[in-house]
């Protein structure tokens, strides 16, 4: 195994008896994640022209493990157009986490009382069929989605199917509806440690709470689908964070489905300026400005306006920071210069 170097600080993997030839042209990193010396010359196609002659028609080359910059010939194989689709990961659209699982909720807005229903959807489609199967709205239901469309995709697609848990070893354990619904925690939300919450003069939210040693963490998130998940991986995250090995009920004992820290989910939302106590407002209706204000509970609020350029952003942003801590004290905790002294 070899590096052959690419633009935009990327790399490609080669074998070692190719890397000699290959390394003689300069070679780019292309938008669609390839190495080419140009958009319709890629590295993967000159290096199995190279071994075993010209593409047939209809046939292109393929990654098995779908990284397009890994070029080793043991990592390439011939595909129709289709059987490469198959092969491709998971979508960026994608908010359950795994690949052929979504996110639905059914509602019977004619009945009486209403209800509603929400679950995990596994679907996969081939150009006859579609295939689908509902599980519960939990975390052990998702990863059983996930797995049902493992078991769907290598069934229809064999090797040419792109799985969410490729390794043997560390596949789940597949679980039945009845088991299932025997691990999945009471409640609205169907996750542990979240629940839904309705403040007055407010919209509902949903809440994380995780109490140790008497203290507890509270963590609220707006009630929308996606926000679910989110709070479902945030009560993990600072679950395991607590209590380390002796945690015992998790959401997803396999892993959070998303890519996101506790540092990520923790941090505190900044304004639309991009800066706490920054505000853009209009100066007597005309042009507007960046408007600083200090409220200290119960004495009378500080503000001041500074010029709507990005000099007046950055200046108004130190400037908060000053009074901040000049009016609040040591209760001034949302700064934008937090380092500074």
């Amino acid at each position: 195994m070899k590096y052959i170097k690419l633009t935009q600080g990327k790399y490609a993997i080669v074998s070692d008896e190719d890397f000699e030839w290959l390394n003689q042209s300069s070679w780019h990193f292309i938008k669609d994640g390839y190495a080419a010396k140009y958009p319709s010359l890629k590295m993967q196609n000159e290096i199995w022209e190279h071994h075993f002659g010209p593409i047939p028609e209809g046939k292109i080359v393929d990654h098995i493990d779908n990284n397009g910059l890994h070029n080793e010939i043991s990592n390439l194989r011939l595909a129709t157009p289709k059987q490469n689709c198959q092969n491709r990961s998971i979508s960026s659209l994608n908010t359950s986490g795994y690949k052929g699982v979504s996110y639905h909720k059914k509602i019977g807005r004619h009945c009486n009382p209403p209800w509603e229903k929400e679950y995990w959807l596994a679907s996969i489609r081939t150009d006859e069929i579609a295939y689908t199967k509902h599980f519960p709205f939990s975390g052990e239901g998702l990863i059983q989605a996930a797995l049902w469309y493992d078991d769907k995709a290598t069934e229809l697609w064999r090797e040419y199917a792109w799985l969410n848990f490729p390794d043997e070893e560390t596949r789940p354990e597949k679980k039945t509806i009845a088991e299932i619904d025997n691990l999945k925690p009471k409640g609205e939300s169907g996750f542990f440690g979240v629940t839904k919450s309705q403040r007055k003069g407010k919209n509902s939210e949903w809440l994380v709470r995780v109490t140790k040693d008497k203290k507890t963490y509270t963590k609220s998130y707006s009630a929308t689908e996606d926000n679910l998940l989110l709070a479902a991986c945030y009560y993990d995250l600072k679950a395991k964070q607590l209590y380390g090995k002796d945690v015992k009920h998790l959401n997803f004992p396999l892993g959070i489905p998303l890519q996101v820290t506790l540092e990520e989910l923790e941090e505190i939302p900044r304004p639309k300026s991009g800066y706490f106590g920054v505000t853009k407002v209009k100066n007597g209706g005309c042009k507007p400005v960046w408007l600083v204000r200090v409220t200290p509970k119960g004495k009378k609020s500080y503000s001041k306006t500074f010029p709507f350029t990005e000099e007046g952003l950055l200046e108004a942003a130190h400037h908060y920071d000053k009074k901040a801590k000049e009016l609040l004290g040591k209760k001034a905790k949302r700064l934008n210069f937090p380092d500074d002294k």
